[in-house]
């Protein structure tokens, strides 16, 4: 007959792991969310980039064709026919590898459910929308609601219950016995009998000393990792704040007057105005900043 309470101190513990196993396939199915997410998300900026490119490729053949008209008309030199066609072939080049880029992306993401390839090849969501960030204080508030703190503490609760199951071994547990027993005389001797042994020198004290020493170690180990996510909270919102600036900046001073120099540019050059270079420099400067706008969306 087991005293102290070990059975149901044995039975604390196993509740407790199959909470931090159920609690593991949580974590677990929110990793593997997040990162079909990250995907998913990264299909949206090359649909983007490629929508980008495919318009810079129109803009850059139109601008072929002039050049062409202008050279038929004896206004332009043909090297400069060359360099234009040298600029769109460059610029399909890289529309090819967005859009190998993309099909990759799209790969991966079917392969989330086991496919090889997916069964569309358009992703819907609007990227061009600021996220109202609740304040940091709010979210270092709730910090403690963090899954891998949450799992952390769980792991602290079953050493506890281990503890007390092993200071529960320090009991000894009670012994009964019943039987009959043939004499040499006539009859049967019925025995009944009790005992308890007396643990003098086995009071389960290294296991015990073992068991807590583990358990400092969890909870220095929560304690760093506390500290931890509250430094990446404070550096992922200061990141966002300066994301939030950027993108403010890029797009209402940086886009609109890239695209008024472009077009400034591409049409003094047809007049005689700027130089060839002058009309790459400006396209590049266009593109890298749409491209920056939709990275930092």
């Amino acid at each position: 007959i087991e005293l102290g309470g070990k059975r149901l101190k044995r039975t604390r513990v196993t509740e407790l792991e199959l909470e931090s196993a159920q609690l593991s396939y949580i974590i677990k199915k929110h990793a593997i969310l997040e990162e079909a997410r990250s995907v998913f998300i990264d299909i949206l900026f090359a649909q983007h980039i490629l929508n980008l490119k495919k318009e810079t490729v129109s803009v850059v053949e139109q601008f072929l064709q002039s050049v062409k008209t202008r050279v038929e008309a004896g206004r332009l030199s043909p090297a400069e026919a060359a360099r234009a066609q040298i600029a769109l072939t460059s610029q399909q080049v890289e529309l090819y590898r967005i859009q190998r880029n993309l099909k990759n992306h799209w790969r991966l993401l079917a392969s989330f459910w086991g496919s090889n390839s997916p069964d569309f090849s358009k992703a819907d969501e609007n990227l061009d929308s600021m996220i109202v960030l609740p304040s940091e204080e709010y979210i270092q508030l709730n910090i403690m609601e963090s899954p891998s703190i949450l799992e952390k503490n769980i792991d602290i609760q079953i050493q506890q219950a281990i503890i007390d199951v092993e200071q529960a071994n320090r009991i000894p547990d009670l012994q009964m016995s019943a039987g009959i027993k043939k004499t040499d005389v006539p009859g049967n001797t019925y025995q009944v009998g009790l005992s308890i042994p007396l643990q003098v020198f086995n009071r389960n004290q290294g296991t015990i000393q073992a068991s807590i020493a583990q358990m400092d170690q969890l909870s220095e180990e929560k304690r760093a990792l506390e500290i931890n996510l509250r430094t990446q909270i404070a550096h992922l919102y200061s990141d966002l704040l300066i994301l939030g600036k950027e993108v403010e900046a890029l797009k209402t001073t940086i886009l609109p007057e890239a695209h008024k120099a472009y077009q400034i540019i591409n049409d003094g050059y047809l007049q005689g105005k700027f130089v060839f270079l002058d009309v790459v420099d400006a396209q590049t400067t266009l593109y890298e900043a749409e491209e920056n706008y939709w990275l930092a969306m």
